[in-house]
């Protein structure tokens, strides 16, 4: 039983075979997960789109993508967002402040435990770069993803009927359409422990800049600074979970996709993290697990900022102690001056994200895992947060050495006691036979004063010197035609 995940990066072409190093044929890949900022390089745009895209080996299939478009024609913001249960990757960009152009579609063909294979039905002449998490292995389990569209009403929404008891929740926010002129990408994930958090909340405010935002719930939808739709995580359940809508709006519409991690091979666990100096950054992770992987999110932004209109950047970051890269997304919110959106996908570091300015906002590379930490290394301060899903499984190092210690010392005590016990015994028996035949000496043999007596001689018979080249048979034979010898030689001088 195993839990499994791995980062790889690919580029748009009609076939993709993304070639796998982590899984095997008893622990198959099940779930990936892709991001893409629809980016030409590595560099930033002017018209980039967040989309993200989760396909699961069973054929479950939801995209969602926000697209922007810079304002170059001192026009309000455009944008535009669009999601889909057909395709496991979909996305466009903005030809218009209200036209979306589609661009790209993909699916997955094959799931081997070596290696993916993706379609693309569309996709762009200029290779786009995405970077993705794939999870799986036997021990983890993927449910079907399903659109719950509120009705404005409150309250706690039971689900049931998953076939499952999960310990992991994905949201992607569909905005109230399947297609439209505003844009909310955003993410949430629930934990193992029920923490929920969501990210990349951006939505149009049409002359008032691209918001972000973040907050302890599974999602949130905000509009020109309010607050207008949140969900918050309640409990899992034997056969489902529940989740409460603290604010509703009728037509809101959102993917659940729920997961689960046999306890007994792992759990996803959120640590927190505020970085003000620069260097190695190790983060202890719950005692009992080792971290295999990391899904990083940054919204460049102090802990208790909401909402922000100007210099706004936000990223995703993707490392399995092997694979590290990532998405970024970037706006500068001030109508109309110096105004400016871009993107930037990664395969170089764990976290790379620029302000608006195109000056660094939140750089992380990747540095290790150990049995009981993550690290990273910061190569600039900031005071800005970063929240890591950590992937942990069992970390069986300190049993595996108690045990190897235990059976080593039991190992060593049974032979040093085997050892000693065999000695003894052997010295003991020897030590009984040599009383035995110096009893019997005694009785048998003259005193050791009698000058004609053998003994002496019989004592350094050949047998002494060359017994080291007989076996014992060869031994005990050659001492009893001794005895014999002299036995008879005692009976000749007693005859006398």
């Amino acid at each position: 039983m195993a839990y499994c995940t791995e980062v790889v990066h690919f580029e748009t072409a009609a076939t993709v075979n993304i070639p796998l190093t982590k899984f095997s044929a008893g622990d198959m890949p099940k779930l990936i997960l892709a991001l893409t900022s629809n980016s030409t390089d590595y560099n930033s745009h002017l018209s980039p789109t967040l989309a993200i895209g989760l396909e699961t080996s069973s054929g479950g299939r939801f995209s969602a993508s926000a697209a922007y478009k810079d304002n170059v024609t001192n026009q309000a913001y455009a944008s535009g967002h669009r999601d889909t249960t057909t395709y496991g990757l979909e996305w466009g960009y903005l030809s218009s402040q209200t036209g979306q152009t589609i661009v790209a579609r993909a699916t997955v063909t094959s799931w081997t435990h070596n290696q993916l294979t993706l379609t693309f039905s569309l996709y762009p002449g200029t290779p786009i770069k995405l970077t993705a998490k794939i999870y799986g292995g036997s021990s983890f389990t993927v449910g079907t993803p399903s659109i719950k569209t509120q009705d404005g009403t409150t309250g706690n929404k039971v689900v049931t009927g998953i076939g499952f008891q999960p310990n992991m929740l994905f949201v992607v926010n569909c905005s109230t359409a399947s297609s439209g002129q505003t844009s909310h990408g955003l993410l949430g994930i629930v934990d193992s422990d029920g923490a929920d958090k969501c990210f990349w909340g951006l939505s149009n405010g049409f002359g008032n800049g691209v918001r972000r935002f973040q907050r302890d719930c599974m999602m949130t939808q905000r509009w020109n600074g309010a607050e207008y739709s949140r969900e918050e995580f309640v409990s899992y359940d034997a056969d489902g979970y529940t989740y409460n809508v603290a604010v509703g709006y009728n037509g809101v519409r959102t993917m659940h996709l729920p997961c689960r991690i046999e306890p007994s091979a792992g759990k996803v666990k959120f640590y927190t993290s505020n970085y003000s100096t620069t260097g190695l950054m190790p983060v202890t992770v719950e005692s009992g697990y080792k971290p295999i992987g990391l899904f990083a999110f940054s919204y460049c932004g102090a802990a208790s900022a909401s909402d922000l209109t100007t210099g706004v950047a936000a990223a995703y970051g993707f490392t399995d102690g092997t694979t590290q890269g990532g998405v970024s997304f970037f706006c500068q919110g001030t109508y109309p001056a110096n105004s400016r959106i871009g993107g930037k996908t990664s395969n170089t570091m764990y976290l790379d994200a620029y302000n608006a300015y195109n000056v660094s906002a939140e750089r992380h590379v990747f540095s290790s895992f150990s049995n009981t930490q993550f690290t990273t290394y910061v190569p600039a301060s900031s005071t800005y947060e970063v929240f890591t899903l950590a992937d942990l499984i069992p970390n069986s190092s300190s049993s595996s050495s108690s045990s190897s210690n235990q059976s080593s010392s039991s190992s060593s005590n049974q032979s040093s006691s085997s050892s000693s016990n065999q000695s003894s015994s052997s010295s003991s028996n020897q030590s009984s036979s040599s009383s035995v035949v110096s009893s019997s000496s005694s009785s048998i043999v003259p005193s050791s004063s009698s000058s004609s007596s053998p003994s002496s001689s019989s004592s350094s018979s050949p047998s002494s010197s060359s017994s080291s080249s007989l076996t014992p048979t060869e031994e005990a034979r050659q001492r009893w035609n001794e005895q014999q010898l002299w036995c008879n030689a005692a009976c000749l001088s007693f005859k006398r």
